[in-house]
């Protein structure tokens, strides 16, 4: 229950840096399955365009090379 009080009630979001379909978005569904008794909710959300678009949507700071 550590986990869940952590996050507050809030909902664990997973992101799949990838199209939906493909093995990144099996891998977060996968991981979403197996987290679910741990955290509680979760959601996996796709986000189209790679580790760019991941560094866009989760950490700005990575560099651009």
């Amino acid at each position: 229950d550590a986990a869940k009080d952590t996050l507050g009630g809030k909902q664990l979001k997973i992101m799949a840096p990838a199209d939906p379909g493909g093995g990144w978005d099996s891998t977060a569904r996968a991981m979403q399955a197996a987290l679910e008794d741990i955290v509680g909710r979760s959601e996996v959300y796709n986000v189209t365009g790679g580790i760019a678009a991941w560094a866009d949507e989760a950490d700005t700071s990575v560099p651009r090379y």
